[in-house]
């Protein structure tokens, strides 16, 4: 998407608290950067702010999944002992998505 289609995407509530956004050079298909929307803030990950982005016809904005996996309810396993195994790897693989992301 443009800059304006993200700005209206924004202003309509479709884009929610914790977004991340990739700044993608259409040209050559490079992540130049990745901006995250929090608390009604763009806010860049690399900590410059660059205007120019958002009037540049050749960049694209890209949102970005998120990765996490939701953790199980105990109620759907009865009771028994495995789902705080597995909430227990759930948890690991989260925290694995995050460190990764952060390189």
């Amino acid at each position: 998407m443009k800059a304006n289609e993200l700005s209206e995407q924004i202003h309509s509530g479709q884009i929610k608290d914790n977004t991340k956004i990739k700044v993608i050079d259409e040209l050559t298909g490079n992540c130049i950067s990745k901006i995250e929307y929090k608390n009604q803030r763009l806010n860049w990950i690399s900590g410059e702010f660059d205007t120019s982005f958002l009037c540049n016809i050749d960049i694209e904005f890209v949102i970005e999944e998120n990765k996490e996996i939701e953790e199980i309810n105990e109620d759907e396993f009865l009771g028994l002992d495995i789902y705080s195994k597995m909430n227990k790897i759930i948890r690991a693989v989260n925290k694995l998505n995050k460190e990764r992301e952060e390189k």
